[in-house]
Order: C-alpha cells, then structure tokens, then sequence
C-alpha cells in the first residue's frame, strides 16, 4: 500500500539489494529502487520506504512499449488510471489512481503531456532510481 503526503508518495517495502547506492525494495506493486542518499544501512530484509516527489515522476502512456519504459527506467513503473488532467500556466496538473485505489499527484511541463494523454486513460507512473530516495521506516 502506497502513502501520500502532500505531492510525495511513500513505497513501502523490504531490501531486495543495494548495488551502487540504489537500493532495490520489494513492495505491494512490485520490486522498485531509490537512492541511497543518506547511506542507511540497506541490509536484505530491512524495512525502508521509497519517496516519490510529484516533480520526480513521469506519466508515461499505456501505448509506448514496454522496453522503452525499461529503457528509461528500469523497474521503476506502476499501471494507473489517468483520473483527472488540468493546465494551470505552463504545467499540467494530473490525479491518477493505482489499482487498490490510491491516488497520486503528477506535475509536469505542459509540453511534455499535450496530447499524449487524456482522463480516463491508462498509463505508468515511472521514475529513474536516481530521482527518488530511500528511507528507513
């Protein structure tokens, strides 16, 4: 299960590994990775949390293939449900929702999302390992 607190999202989850200062957690949505700024100790097994700003996530179409997803981001992608879009200024607000129903906040230039996506469509939350972060519970 998924915690938001203002715009970030908080995985839980146990150590899978730690290569290179990315620490790979097992959580309800799947295996994802953060960085590992403040150095915890990130035995397997250890309970941490992986922290998502809204401006670290990118909202990726249903329609681009999954190896290009894997490209970008490696493991780091969760199937949604595009709730809502809104353009305020240059950057375009959108609400999503997982599959148990929790809600995620998405911001991002207006230009990178222009008629790529619409409300009620499927889509990804990603993000690279590096733009995320780790914490222990």
């Amino acid at each position: 299960m998924a915690r938001f607190i203002g715009s970030n999202a908080i995985l839980p989850g146990t150590v899978r590994e730690e290569q290179n200062g990315i620490v790979m957690l097992d959580t309800a949505f799947g295996t994802f990775g953060g960085a590992n700024r403040a150095g915890i100790d990130a035995h397997k097994g250890r309970e941490m949390s992986i922290i998502l700003p809204a401006e670290a996530v990118d909202l990726v179409p249903a329609d681009v293939p999954q190896d290009e997803i894997r490209a970008s981001f490696g493991s780091n992608a969760i199937p949604c449900t595009i709730d809502s879009l809104q353009i305020v200024g240059h950057i375009m607000h959108m609400i999503v929702r997982f599959a148990d129903g929790k809600l995620i906040n998405v911001e991002g230039h207006v230009d990178k999302y222009r008629n790529r996506l619409k409300a009620g469509g499927s889509a990804f939350i990603a993000w690279k390992s590096t733009n995320a972060s780790v914490i222990d519970h």
